[in-house]
């Protein structure tokens, strides 16, 4: 499953920046584009998401994967990034002085994802709403995601950009989104991780609630 499945439903939140989202070029963080998208009420079009995945398709895996490489050596030259071992690239936006999440937690974050030409591919800004999701969902299809999200605290913001290798490798997703070789870049407020234990706890909570339900009739 992708990102793009995971986090929104609907092309309608692929692209701000098509749109003529200026937030997006002028906000640092990404509580800073959330407040601009919500005051501008800037909604992407399915249309514009749409040319935005039929220009991708004429670009072959070996121009994306030019093209990635020029970004990314551009990325890794700017002051405060730092390259991991793994090459991850990544940006520290404002500090965190909650706790560390784990790979186990779910995380509930506001973020915005881009390609190497800028264009938006995924946000939770579409739906006005944080994204939660389990963090460890995206272990093997975009490890760098996960790395990247470890990396910070509850309370922080980051970006990160991932290589290709990364995130989805020379396949890209099946529906297209992501095309093959291409490098990403997330800006993430993490706003709350919540560990595997008391995830548990409120399923379990739920269920007795349920059955309690069905059992009233």
């Amino acid at each position: 499953m992708s990102i793009r499945h995971l986090l929104l439903a609907g092309a309608s939140a692929l692209v701000l920046t098509a749109c003529g989202n200026k937030a997006e070029e002028e906000a640092a963080t990404v509580e800073e584009v959330v407040a601009k998208a919500e005051a501008d009420g800037q909604i992407p079009a399915v249309e514009a998401a749409e040319a935005a995945i039929d220009a991708q398709l004429t670009l072959s895996p070996e121009e994306l994967l030019a093209r990635s490489e020029a970004y990314l050596a551009e990325n890794a030259a700017k002051e405060g990034v730092e390259v991991t071992d793994s090459g991850l690239q990544f940006e520290s936006l404002e500090a965190g002085d909650g706790r560390a999440p784990t790979e186990e937690d779910v995380i509930v974050m506001h973020f915005v994802g881009r390609k190497a030409d800028g264009t938006v591919f995924d946000t939770s800004l579409a739906r006005g709403t944080p994204t939660t999701i389990q963090l460890s969902s995206f272990k093997d299809e975009a490890p760098g995601f996960v790395e990247g999200v470890l990396k910070m605290k509850v309370g922080g913001a980051a970006r990160f950009t991932l290589p290709p290798a990364l995130a989805y490798g020379e396949e890209g997703t099946p529906d297209g989104v992501i095309g093959p070789n291409e490098a990403l870049t997330f800006e993430v407020q993490l706003l709350d991780a919540i560990d595997a234990e008391t995830v548990a706890k409120m399923e379990a909570e739920y269920k007795a609630i349920a059955d309690e339900n069905l059992a009233d009739g």
